[in-house]
């Protein structure tokens, strides 16, 4: 019988979440342990929710918006706050997104706000679904939030290539990346040129085909090989595989 995987869908950050770690992969869409929220997610997720309101032309609550993500998240006591408390990141959130409206966001004008796509790709029996942030009339965007980032020294992370590529497949545009902080010299930092490192443009359809095909024979052949189990293999060379991993707290992570 041929392999199939128990799930409905793939998505940019499924298939960049396996090219980093199958086993934090099979925790989280085989299992569907995702670990408690941290005030980074919170954060970017109110960040998000902001910059939707706002372009949509309506007054921004921020309180509002917040309460709502916590809420969403499972409330107060279901976050892992790290070293914010709720009001620190409360705080945060407000001067990371009104930073990114003040500079950047009111002078754009937006043709749509969180599309979601939907496609196939031959050799992928699953459809790829997803949702693009900010969509321009000559571009998309996407946004990242990021506790700091050096605007001189520009290196995107590798995955953000990839989710920006795949949704490039649904939106034949060249895209970009915001990149917003806590940062209070680089709150904010955007491709100013074509030649900007966060400036992406139109992907090779056929190498970014042939890229995912191989990345879904790997998950078949993970799905083969362990099934369900929790042993899929880890990536201890991947240097973010265990920053966030949701498996150190069992100690299952595979740089323990």
């Amino acid at each position: 019988m041929t392999t199939k995987l128990p799930i409905d869908h793939l998505s940019a950050s499924s298939f960049t979440l396996h090219m980093k770690c199958p086993r934090q992969w099979a925790e989280k869409y085989l299992h569907g342990n995702v670990g408690a929220p941290s005030s980074s997610l919170i954060i970017g997720s109110a960040v998000h929710k902001a910059n939707e309101i706002a372009f949509k032309g309506e007054v921004v609550f921020p309180a509002k918006v917040w309460e709502q993500i916590i809420e969403e998240s499972g409330g107060y006591g279901a976050i892992n706050w790290g070293r914010d408390t709720p009001e620190k990141a409360y705080d945060l959130f407000q001067e990371m997104s009104l930073a990114y409206w003040d500079t950047v966001g009111k002078f754009l004008t937006p043709v749509a706000l969180e599309r979601e796509i939907e496609f196939k790709i031959e050799g992928i029996d699953l459809p790829i679904i997803g949702f693009i942030d900010l969509e321009l009339e000559h571009k998309i965007v996407d946004y990242k939030t990021t506790a700091w980032y050096n605007s001189k020294q520009v290196q995107p992370n590798q995955e953000w290539r990839v989710q920006t590529s795949i949704y490039q497949l649904a939106r034949r545009k060249p895209a970009e990346v915001h990149v917003i902080t806590r940062s209070k010299t680089d709150p904010v930092v955007i491709p100013d040129s074509d030649k900007h490192k966060l400036y992406f443009g139109l992907v090779d359809e056929d190498q970014l085909h042939n890229t995912l095909q191989y990345e879904y024979q790997r998950m078949l052949y993970h799905m083969e090989r362990y099934g369900m189990d929790y042993d899929w293999p880890g990536n201890v060379l991947h240097e973010y595989a265990y920053k966030y991993c949701p498996l150190m707290a069992d100690g299952r992570c595979c740089r323990l």
